[in-house]
């Protein structure tokens, strides 16, 4: 039996989002206004390649 030990009572990183979860946060981030057209042509690249 595994039993997970926190460090300060911080419980570990969530696992990696999907693709598709990381394009939508980028899209929302865009719409917002957050991230320029440019900035997120960018960071979709990054992600996509």
């Amino acid at each position: 039996m595994t039993t997970a030990v926190y460090i300060n009572n911080i419980p570990p990183a969530p696992q990696s989002k999907s693709k598709a979860d990381e394009l939508a946060k980028l899209a929302k981030l865009q719409s917002d206004g957050v991230l320029t057209q440019e900035e997120f042509e960018a960071e979709k690249r990054r992600l996509l390649s």
